[in-house]
């Protein structure tokens, strides 16, 4: 055996035992119906659990509005990244400040991003919740409260915590690409 896959050799056995056995444990049981209180054990049941995981409501809506939230956030994200960058090409007076003030949530932790747009979406105390929601006319309204605007606030918040990678992945693409290609935007 060479020596290099002598030193991987540590590293693959801890990855098989912390990652594999327990994904193939999973798919095992997964494949059971495990019940704590039958003393008989687990009984196979083969595709029963992910044919009930099918039928349910829950699930199926769940998934429905994982796909709404990955599509509009995507989206969203490229379009507004892709917008950012060709207006930071541009040269205009406080450029640089812009850029700062578009790159600072890279610093911030997705938790205190997470309590900050929860704190300005509360329909009691926050900014956007309380008062600009107000000021537009709606009083009885509640942006967290319902589910539909609570998902419209998550990709919202969502976008606004990731315009900085996809602006930077579009401004640094857009500044390397050729010059005909920058002739043909004009």
């Amino acid at each position: 055996m060479r020596e290099e896959y002598k030193l991987l050799l540590p590293a693959v056995i801890s990855l098989a035992v912390l990652v594999a056995f327990p994904t193939v444990y999973l798919f095992y049981t997964s494949f059971h119906e495990w019940l704590l209180r039958d003393p008989t054990g687990p009984k196979f049941n083969f595709f029963g659990n992910y044919w009930s995981l099918l039928m349910d409501d829950d699930f199926r809506n769940s998934v429905i509005v994982t796909l709404v939230y990955a599509g509009a956030s995507i989206a969203l994200s490229m379009a507004l990244g892709l917008a950012l960058a060709l207006i930071f090409n541009e040269s205009f007076r406080g450029r640089r400040i812009m850029r700062t003030l578009v790159i600072l949530p890279i610093v911030l932790p997705p938790v205190v991003v997470g309590f900050t747009w929860k704190f300005l979406l509360s329909s009691e105390v926050g900014v956007i919740g309380a008062y600009l929601v107000r000021l537009l006319g709606f009083t009885k309204i509640s942006l967290l409260g319902n589910p539909t605007l609570a998902l419209l606030c998550v990709i919202l918040a969502d976008v606004w915590g990731r315009r900085h990678s996809r602006s930077s992945y579009f401004w640094r693409d857009y500044r390397g690409s050729s010059q005909p290609i920058m002739r043909l935007r004009r």
